[in-house]
């Protein structure tokens, strides 16, 4: 009998202080026996995360979203990051299971509310629309030396209903996704263009205008969320699902099987739905009716690391 140990990190945002009172609420995480949990990083290290990824020295880049619909706040009473939102590099340098190291790797402008990173070697791929955007760290001192526009046409400005994750498949292509706040017009580097919207309008003064009916040049229509992929020289756009209200995350398997995670709140599922040529399967996490609901002054934000203790062989 052989034993292994699984390590899984995760952002998790807890309510630290009541509007209504001013006792401390302590945050409820419950896990099996066989889990051990622990804080690996918290805030002031990094502010609001929206996404992660782990890079080849298993360091954590997280994308912050402090100025996440900064519209509906007071600058001057709320966190807020005048030269645009972060991306920010966590490590845990002595190995002792806790982060003790945070630095900026950009800070940009462009970034209003990024919400999706993946880091492939000297590429920073960061989704933020109406870009999807890359940093590029020649020297590898973690400081971009280049900044290029990948993509655009992206409806969803500062809006959680835009564009999401990118990951890496298994046959080399970049797989990422948008939610249904368009309209989406975006054109690769090879020419191909992409046109799809739905009825969709709300949620951001931004996004007052959608459309359906539109016509890509693959001559289909497509609507709402977008499941997507594409060469990593930013040629070959192709769409692998659509109809999504807000598709968070596209997976692939050893085995092509796509997959894609939808988040939505106020009593809506969370759902996780595998669809390879006609089959789908699809399971349902109710989410807590209050999720989403500003109830408090200050929000604490941390990395939980979940080590499975022990799994038998």
């Amino acid at each position: 009998m052989s034993f292994k140990s699984i390590t899984f990190i995760f952002a998790l945002s807890v309510l630290s202080y009541s509007c209504e009172s001013d006792a401390i609420e302590e945050p409820a995480l419950f896990s099996p026996e066989e889990f051990e949990i622990s804080v690996w990083a918290e805030s002031p290290m990094f502010f609001n995360p929206t996404n992660m990824d782990v890079d080849a020295k298993g360091r954590i880049w997280v994308t912050e979203a402090v100025n996440y619909r900064n519209y509906n706040n007071d600058s001057n009473s709320f966190l807020h990051h005048a030269q645009g939102d972060r991306v920010m590099i966590l490590e845990d340098t002595d190995q002792d299971g806790v982060a003790d190291s945070s630095r900026v790797f950009v800070q940009d402008p462009d970034l209003v509310s990024p919400l999706g990173i993946a880091v492939f070697g000297k590429r920073v791929f960061i989704s933020c629309a109406p870009h999807l955007l890359v940093y590029t760290d020649e020297d590898g001192d973690d400081v971009p030396d280049k900044k290029e526009i990948f993509l655009t046409g992206f409806g969803g400005l500062d809006h959680d209903h835009s564009l999401h994750s990118i990951l890496a498949g298994p046959d080399g292509k970049l797989y990422f996704n948008t939610g249904n706040a368009g309209p989406h017009q975006v054109t690769d580097k090879s020419g191909w263009t992409l046109r799809s919207g739905s009825l969709y309008t709300g949620g951001s003064p931004y996004n007052t205008t959608n459309s359906g009916g539109q016509i890509s040049d693959d001559g289909k229509v497509y609507v709402g969320g977008l499941a997507l992929k594409i060469n990593p020289d930013g040629t070959g756009l192709e769409v692998l699902a659509h109809n999504f209200r807000n598709s968070y995350e596209v997976f692939v398997d050893s085995r092509g099987t796509y997959g894609k995670m939808t988040t939505m709140i106020r009593s809506s599922p969370v759902e996780f739905l595998g669809f390879q040529r006609k089959a789908m399967q699809v399971i349902s996490v109710r989410m807590a009716p209050e999720l989403g609901k500003q109830t408090s002054d200050l929000v604490k934000t941390s990395l939980v690391h979940i080590g499975i203790r022990m799994i038998r062989e």
